[in-house]
């Protein structure tokens, strides 16, 4: 599972290639108290246990950031 970034808070983005991957496009956030999903097009939480803070910077930067999220999950997931 390849780490796309990590935030002072010790949080970290992660994003699983194919064949663990599975519908709707997302991403991982895994730190100290915190394991939770994130829908990649609309930055939802979709599920897990995270601290409210430390996860607005997490989704403040993946929305800056988005087309980088999207073009790392297509690159390991073999997307064009």
């Amino acid at each position: 599972m390849p780490r796309i970034v990590t935030f002072r808070t010790k949080l970290a983005i992660y994003i699983y290639a194919a064949p663990a991957e599975h519908p709707p496009p997302h991403f991982h956030v895994v730190g100290p108290g915190t394991d939770a999903v994130v829908d990649l097009r609309s930055l939802k939480v979709l599920f897990g246990r995270y601290p409210r803070r430390p996860m607005q910077e997490v989704l403040a930067w993946a929305a800056a950031n988005r087309h980088l999220l999207e073009a790392r999950r297509d690159e390991l997931n073999d997307r064009e």
